[in-house]
């Protein structure tokens, strides 16, 4: 009962109850013995019967129902159906699917970008990502792209910590103007979210150009507050940030694509970034920490390597990650 509460009624979990009934029907026939062992089918049918003598007497105890009443769980699955069923039309349609979503009250309106926004963000688990992500790059669709990004969090991460965490949502498009539509918005809400503080140098600047300090005391006091290269924070701009989220996605491109010979060194990688970090250059230690991180761990896309070893590793990180954000929310009968 507690896997069906929390598994076949979960809109984005597999009908995992049925699916182990199934396996056991399955196995449970003499035929099964002979690509297993002679003791699996007996096992599994002991397994099957247990289950419907445990179901047989939980209906005993319960009080008759009406015909007319419906169980909410029941309810509940059916409207998971409908949701799967509109899903699978979005991913072959984004506009149709849109439409179902609206008819089966999923959604209040196809056209609220706030309310789209919001349903992308947190129940897109069974739209394809690709589609998703070809949708949300459309011209027509740029205020909700901005909508969507609206509702990331990218505060005191570096921008291969927030990019890692954005394209888990949906895979980047193929063609290049719908990248950088992507990436330019993207490198928006980074800057927004950071909140940068005035810097020392411009408040010096300020106090010199109104004369309460003189220009060598500003240089002096400037160069003692900034000590420590790693302490130093790192505070692109929002063209900073564009260039620096595309050199990430190339770098992650080109040192786990097994077709490239000659992979790109952290010596060509912060060559291809002079002068970029605000007309001058990233600090060595803040690339060496992109760098080492796209090394030892390869942003992997959303069905990019579907079936690999890669693919299985993300998807059950991920899995791992989901069940944990939500394990106070799982329900028992007993």
């Amino acid at each position: 009962m507690n896997l069906f509460i929390n598994y076949d009624c979960n809109f984005h979990r597999t009908d995992l109850t049925v699916r182990f009934i199934k396996f056991l029907s399955e196995l449970s026939l003499p035929e099964s013995a002979s690509f297993t062992t002679d003791n699996v089918p007996p096992i599994c049918l002991e397994g099957l019967i247990s289950f419907v003598n445990k179901l047989s007497e939980q209906i005993k105890t319960v009080d008759p129902i009406s015909e007319q009443t419906t169980h909410e769980l029941l309810i509940k699955k059916e409207k998971k159906k409908e949701f799967i069923a509109a899903t699978k039309i979005f991913n072959q349609k984004p506009k149709d699917g849109l439409k179902a979503l609206e008819d089966k009250g999923f959604i209040k309106s196809s056209t609220d970008i706030h309310e789209l926004a919001i349903f992308f963000y947190e129940k897109s688990s069974r739209l394809n990502k690709k589609v998703l992500g070809e949708f949300l790059a459309k011209p027509s669709n740029l205020e909700l792209l901005k909508e969507f990004y609206s509702l990331f969090d990218f505060e005191g991460l570096r921008v291969d910590e927030a990019l890692r965490i954005l394209l888990k949502t949906f895979r980047l498009p193929g063609e290049s103007q719908q990248i950088e539509r992507i990436v330019e918005n993207f490198a928006d809400r980074y800057v927004k979210c950071q909140n940068y503080q005035p810097k020392p140098e411009d408040n010096v600047e300020q106090e010199v150009k109104s004369g309460e300090v003189e220009p060598r005391d500003s240089i002096k006091d400037s160069v003692e507050i900034i000590n420590g290269e790693e302490d130093e924070p790192v505070e692109p701009d929002a063209d900073a940030v564009f260039v620096l989220s595309y050199s990430i996605i190339l770098l992650n491109t080109d040192l786990h694509n097994p077709n490239i010979k000659a992979h790109m060194t952290l010596d060509d990688y912060k060559r291809n970034l002079r002068g970029v970090y605000n007309k001058k250059d990233f600090p060595v230690w803040y690339l060496e920490k992109i760098y080492q991180s796209i090394e030892d761990k390869e942003i992997v896309m959303p069905e990019e390597h579907h079936g690999s070893s890669r693919w299985f590793d993300d998807s059950w990180n991920n899995l791992i990650a989901a069940n944990i954000s939500i394990i106070d929310d799982f329900y028992s009968v007993d």
